[in-house]
């Protein structure tokens, strides 16, 4: 017996929306068809508006040469309403008698000669219907030439052309629809990669500058203005569109952002109008009016902000003859001002924050700096004044007692110096291949003679291929703290076992003691800068509480991750994992 599988087509939905915008442009093209072959019509082409503000021509039916010259073509909405001015009106239809209006924009006309007679059709007269949606709304026209008979067409058929540009409608509106979704998934797309491109720089300047252009196409602006509070400043994009707005305009579209924040709406500033109109949008005017001197026509206002604050403002502007705002255009607008908002807030508070560790910073790097050579002055005179008071009751042990106290301080000094200098080292990608085998080797015969003193054994189990790239200065750092602390820690007599290993993509080391351990509620602080644990047997031995923030410092650079694990009275292991090199 044979299995029998059922195959299911899966559909891809781009494909989906293609067939439909296909199958909207077959049924444009038959309606265009019929005016043609029922009402006798030579040429026939069907417009929709875009959201540019143009009206293209997207079916149309005639001789081929009309058909290539029109199909594809844009008419502008100032010119379609010049026209719409200039003509008789009957109904829905428009008719423009010849020498009206000249020269309006992309137009077919046969090469049949100019005539005199007002009756007989000329290729210099136009004739169109508008159709509108549900609101009253204008969504596009049908315009005709070479009417049957060669006769400018009568009250009657006229109004047959009305007629049956009405049937045609619902095919109108079902292709306009389907554009107006592709819009809003233009709109969206476009919306989303302006907020991905936002959220991921943290420098206000960058971001502000990297959105303008994503912006701009979003927008469909000629221009787009960043006006930002705290700091006060205008960011343009293109940056060399011409001058800057004055200062009046400047100090106006911040009152109008405040206003419009506290609203949540976006302003629209065009053809002599201000919406939302209300409190808040006074002045208008004044910018209006700016905009017309530099050739730009409207404006579109959107603040930005987070919680209750108002940032500042993005401000869209488009030149004259240019569409006017779209409801999703001005919907998405809004959006994007909340999400850049939060955006421009994290940046803002990354860059207090890095200004805030640069002071920090510079101040511990000039703090040791200028221990330094007191230091230095303080040894070499201890070392002569111990030859003077050898031999004097107690001045020995006075002066061994200085020196241990100068020995403390000159690690913290180091340790300080250290600590800038991990802050300050270049790319780690910079470095170079480092055998982690070798480090660890050099670092335990670094505390040998530390280990000796106190009975510690340190054993290393180490496997070959352990390399890392990176800088081998503050990798050396990083392995003596950490094995120099295990040795400290440990009590006497104890063991610290080294262990060194290749896992995966990973270099792991881990270094373990046997001695006092860490509290529980220690543990998330033991990497902190200045840390020093409450427990007495801890304190008692002598420490920086840096050793061990360096060794998190120089973990963080390298892209790998350190933690802890332990138990107090029992022991610590400290784990550290690199990138292994490839």
């Amino acid at each position: 017996m044979t299995d029998q599988v059922a195959h299911r087509r899966v559909r891809d939905p781009a494909a989906d929306l293609r067939d439909l915008h296909e199958a909207a442009g077959d049924d444009l093209h038959h309606a265009a068809e019929g005016v043609r072959d029922v009402l006798g019509y030579g040429v026939v082409a069907v417009s929709l508006l875009r959201g540019t503000g143009e009206y293209e021509f997207v079916a149309v039916v005639g001789p081929p040469d009309a058909q290539e010259y029109l199909q594809g073509t844009h008419l502008a909405g100032e010119q379609l309403d010049r026209a719409v001015a200039a003509a008789d009106v009957d109904g829905r239809v428009h008719y423009v008698p010849r020498g009206r209006l000249p020269d309006n924009g992309p137009r077919w006309a046969s090469d049949a000669a100019p005539t005199s007679d007002p009756e007989e059709w000329s290729p210099d007269d136009e004739l169109f219907v508008l159709f509108v949606d549900g609101s009253g709304a204008v969504r596009g026209h049908v315009a005709v030439d070479d009417p049957p008979g060669g006769r400018v067409p009568t009250p009657v058929m006229r109004r047959q052309l009305e007629a049956y540009v009405e049937r045609m409608v619902p095919v109108l509106l079902h292709a306009d629809s389907l554009h107006r979704s592709d819009e809003q998934i233009r709109i969206a797309a476009q919306a989303r990669r302006v907020v991905r491109s936002a959220i991921s720089r943290l420098d206000e300047s960058d971001l502000l500058d990297s959105a303008g252009a994503d912006l701009a196409e979003c927008l469909r602006a000629d221009q787009v203005w960043f006006h930002t509070e705290d700091p006060r400043r205008l960011l343009r994009h293109p940056p060399d569109a011409g001058d800057a707005p004055p200062p009046e305009i400047v100090d106006r579209i911040r009152q109008m952002a405040d206003t419009a924040w506290r609203d949540q709406q976006a302003v629209v500033v065009e053809q002599e109008r201000v919406l939302p109109a209300g409190p808040g949008s006074e002045g208008w005017e004044q910018v209006l009016a700016h905009l017309h001197g530099v050739g730009l026509e409207s404006m579109l206002l959107v603040p930005v902000g987070a919680g209750t604050e108002c940032l500042g403002a993005v401000v869209g502007v488009r030149r004259s003859g240019a569409a006017e705002w779209s409801d999703l255009e001005i919907l998405a607008a809004q959006d994007l001002g909340r999400d850049l908002g939060s955006a421009l807030q994290t940046a803002r508070f990354f860059e207090r924050e890095r200004g805030h560790a640069a002071y920090k910073q510079q101040l511990i790097a000039t703090i040791a700096h200028e221990l330094k050579n007191p230091l230095t002055a303080v040894r070499g005179n201890l070392e002569l004044l111990q030859d003077e008071i050898d031999g004097q009751p107690g001045g020995l042990l006075l002066a061994d007692r200085i020196g241990r106290a100068t020995h403390r301080l000159t690690v913290l000094v180091d340790n300080l110096l250290t600590l800038s200098a991990v802050d300050e080292a270049a790319d780690v990608r910079e470095g170079r291949s480092v055998d982690l085998a070798v480090v660890v080797a050099d670092a335990v015969e670094v505390v040998t003679l530390q280990a000796g003193q106190r009975g510690v054994a340190v054993r290393v189990d180490a496997d070959d291929d352990v390399r890392v790239r990176g800088m081998p200065g503050e990798l050396e750092h990083l392995v003596v703290n950490l094995v120099s602390n295990a040795v400290k820690y440990s009590d006497d007599h104890g063991s610290v076992d080294i262990r060194l290993a290749g896992v995966a993509g990973e270099v792991v080391l881990e270094v373990t003691d046997r001695g006092i351990g860490i509290a529980e509620e220690e543990r998330g602080r033991v990497f902190g800068e200045f840390f020093r644990s409450a427990n007495p047997r801890a304190r008692s031995r002598p420490g920086t509480g840096l050793g061990l923030a360096i060794a998190a410092r120089v973990v963080e650079r390298h892209g790998g991750r350190i933690e802890v694990d332990s138990t107090l009275g029992v022991g610590s292991t400290f784990r550290v994992r690199l990138p292994r090199e490839r």
